[in-house]
C-alpha cells in the first residue's frame, strides 16, 4: 500500500463522515415537530421584519464620458478596466445606485498622472454595508501601434482579446505550494510587421498575483498591453474541498430519496454503523501497513549488522 492509496483512504472515510452527518442534517431539518414550526412562527411573528432595499449596496449603472469599459457593466463585477489617451488627466465618471436610499463616493478620477490608475466607487447601503468598484485607468497614446494577436498557453484571457483593450487578467495552477513557472508561454502578434515585441515579467512566476508587460515598439512610438497572472497551487486540500463539493451536490440532487431511506430509524442505524465499520477497517489497514513497513527496516538493519 502506497502513499497514494493511503491518501485516497483518508480522503474516503472523511467523505464518508461527511456524507453521514450531512444526510442525518438534511434528515432533522425535513423532520422539525408541529411544536417547533409553531414556536419559529411565532417568534417570527414578534420580530420587526427588515426591508432588503436597506442592504442594498449595488450599482444600476456605472459609465465614463466618452468612453468605453472593459467587461461591459454588471453589477456583481466589480473589477473594471479602460484605456485613455496620455494627455487626459480626469474623468467623469457616472454611478447610479439600484436604491436611493444607498449613497456612492467617486474617489481618484482626477489627477490621472501614472501610467496606470485607479478609480473606486464606493456604493454605502442604508445598513452602511459598502461594496467597491474599481476601474483601472491606463494611460495610452493612440499612435496606432496595436497588437493583432494576444494568447497564453494554458491560460484564457479575461476579458477577451481586443487590440483596444490593454489589461487583461489570467490565472494558472501549480502542481504544490511554492512551486514556480519557469516562463509563460506568450504568443503577441503586432499588427505592424515592423514594430517590435519585448515582454517582461514572463519569467519564474510565483505563487500569487504577477504582472506580464507586452511592450510594442516602432520608432519613437510606444504601446503598452499588461496580463495580471494570478498563479495558485492545486493542494490536497483544494482536491479534498472540491471532491466535497461534488459530493453536496450529488446528495442535494438525490435528496429526497436519501431522505425517505433514512426516515426509517432502522436503516438510519444500520448505514451508521456500517459507515462505522468501514472506518474501523481502514484504521486497522493503515496500522497494519505501518507495521510492514517498520518490520522491513527492522529486518533491513539487521541484514546490515550481520554484514558487518
Amino acid at each position: 500500500m502506497n502513499k497514494k492509496i493511503i491518501k485516497y483512504i483518508i480522503i474516503s472515510s472523511m467523505l464518508l463522515v461527511f456524507t453521514i452527518f450531512y444526510i442525518n442534517k438534511q434528515v432533522q431539518a425535513t423532520t422539525i415537530n408541529e411544536d417547533e414550526i409553531i414556536k419559529v412562527s411565532e417568534t417570527n411573528s414578534k420580530n420587526t421584519v427588515t426591508n432588503p432595499d436597506d442592504a442594498n449596496f449595488y450599482l444600476k449603472s456605472l459609465t465614463i464620458d466618452g468612453y468605453d469599459m472593459y467587461p461591459e457593466f454588471n453589477k456583481n463585477t466589480n473589477q473594471y478596466y479602460v484605456s485613455i489617451p496620455t494627455n487626459v488627466n480626469s474623468l467623469d465618471v457616472n454611478a447610479e445606485p439600484e436604491i436611493d436610499k444607498s449613497t456612492v463616493k467617486i474617489t481618484g478620477n482626477s489627477k490621472l498622472s501614472k501610467t496606470e490608475n485607479s478609480i473606486t466607487v464606493d456604493v454605502t447601503a442604508k445598513n452602511k454595508e459598502v461594496k467597491r468598484y474599481t476601474i483601472t485607468v491606463t494611460k495610452q497614446e493612440d499612435n496606432g501601434l496595436k497588437l493583432e494577436s494576444l494568447e497564453i498557453e494554458g491560460a484564457s484571457l479575461n476579458p477577451i482579446f481586443s487590440e483596444n483593450r490593454y489589461f487583461y487578467k489570467t490565472s494558472l495552477k501549480v502542481n504544490k505550494e511554492g512551486d514556480k513557472i519557469k516562463s509563460l508561454n506568450i504568443k503577441a502578434k503586432p499588427k505592424d510587421e515592423d514594430a517590435s515585441i519585448e515582454i517582461y515579467g514572463d519569467k519564474d512566476i510565483i505563487e500569487g498575483e504577477n504582472l506580464v508587460t507586452i511592450l510594442l515598439k516602432k520608432g519613437d512610438n510606444t504601446s503598452i498591453y499588461q496580463i495580471n497572472v494570478n498563479i495558485t497551487s492545486q493542494t490536497m486540500v483544494t482536491s479534498l474541498e472540491d471532491t466535497r463539493n461534488e459530493f453536496v451536490k450529488f446528495i442535494d440532487t438525490y435528496k429526497d430519496e436519501i431522505i425517505k431511506w433514512f426516515e426509517d430509524d432502522k436503516k438510519k442505524i444500520a448505514t451508521i454503523i456500517a459507515g462505522g465499520v468501514v472506518l474501523i477497517v481502514i484504521v486497522i489497514l493503515i496500522i497494519l501497513h505501518i507495521r510492514k513497513k517498520n518490520k522491513s527496516k527492522k529486518n533491513a538493519e539487521n541484514l546490515k549488522k550481520r554484514a558487518r
